[in-house]
């Protein structure tokens, strides 16, 4: 795994559309999956803090995300189309 970061930083609240980016920068399935490990670490992050604020809706959505971006990291993994 690399030292920086593939995903740019996140400098404001709005919400990021991995896969538009990802066909953007047109990265290839490693860079993708190390994206989306990215991601769904962010996304937990996030749940963690809602969970602190006894935001339960907010943190059950960025559960939510984490799978979904952990399945796909998986399937780039795996290479399963």
């Amino acid at each position: 795994m690399r030292n920086s970061s593939i995903l740019p930083p996140r400098e404001s609240t709005l919400p990021l559309n991995i896969d538009a980016l990802i066909n953007q920068l047109k990265l290839d399935p490693a860079d993708e999956g190390e994206a989306r490990v990215e991601m769904a670490i962010n996304y937990l992050s996030e749940a963690k803090q809602y969970i602190e604020r006894d935001d339960a809706v907010q943190a059950s959505e960025k559960f939510y995300k984490a799978a979904e971006e952990t399945i796909k990291a998986m399937t780039i993994a795996l290479r399963i189309p």
